[in-house]
């Protein structure tokens, strides 16, 4: 039987980062949204990361500062967890090359071994040569024309995004925004802008928080309701007369029903 040294050694070895993770934080006593609460991290984003799942993760630059304020938190290295990382992003690179290499180094063996086989003439026959010469210029031309097609399609929908209705009071995010790391190489989470939200009267808004789904929310009257805005907010069927804005403690002028407002700290220096 193996000892219980030689089985966590395996398990160590063996397991993804999502189980890594969740493992040590249960072994800490600490839930998702204790953690989130905390480091002020989207509860989603945390759960993305314990189950591996690529599609809802963060931007990198943004995971790895999550990562090491988790790892903070449940009592685990950063250095680890950031080393974890980095393998668990080799692990999704594709191994189509790799496959294919390995594929021809068995046809080529089995050529060699089949002897005459192989009919060489034919393949320095020059129609073939002058077809295959052929497929690859059409191949290169049909990249170059998708490549050239998809940068058009993204930047109209760049430019589309950023439309607002004329009036709205917003904060613009730059095109080319960077995360700075700092010296040690390592990514700050930025924290959320907070929106407060204060009716005279009910009032029924629809309420879009980052790449979340729209909902529909009714607001009673001298009620008030704050959202934390990690990177955009929009707001719709506002009333000028009835509804009044906060953003970060500030208040916001607006003289249309809708509104698009983006996180003010994700471009402070």
């Amino acid at each position: 039987m193996m000892s219980e040294v030689e089985i966590e050694g395996l398990r160590e070895v063996t397991e993804s980062l999502g189980e890594f993770l969740k493992r040590h934080r249960e072994a800490s006593g600490k839930n998702l949204e204790e953690i989130a609460r905390v480091t002020r991290i989207s509860k989603r984003y945390l759960l993305a990361l314990e189950e591996n799942d690529v599609d809802n993760m963060p931007e990198e630059a943004f995971a790895r500062g999550f990562l090491r304020n988790y790892a903070v938190e449940v009592g685990l290295d950063p250095e680890e967890c950031l080393d974890r990382f980095d393998r668990f992003k080799r692990s999704q690179l594709p191994t189509q090359i790799k496959d294919l290499r390995r594929m021809k180094k068995q046809d080529f063996v089995l050529g060699e071994n089949a002897g005459s086989s192989v009919d060489w003439n034919l393949l320095r026959s020059p129609k073939l040569i002058f077809g295959g010469v052929t497929a690859l210029v059409v191949a290169l031309g049909l990249v170059v024309y998708f490549l050239s097609f998809r940068t058009s399609i993204d930047g109209e929908d760049t430019a589309q995004s950023i439309e607002i209705d004329e009036g709205a009071t917003v904060t613009a995010e730059p095109e080319n925004a960077a995360v700075e790391p700092s010296q040690k190489g390592l990514v700050t989470p930025v924290p959320p802008s907070v929106l407060q939200i204060e009716v005279k009267e009910t009032l029924r808004l629809v309420v879009r928080i980052d790449e979340g789904a729209a909902q529909e929310i009714v607001i009673e009257p001298n009620a008030v309701k704050n959202f934390d805005v990690y990177r955009q907010i929009e707001i719709k069927n506002l009333k000028k007369n009835t509804v009044s804005l906060k953003y970060n403690g500030k208040p916001i002028e607006f003289s249309s029903t809708t509104l698009k407002l983006f996180n003010q700290y994700m471009f402070s220096e």
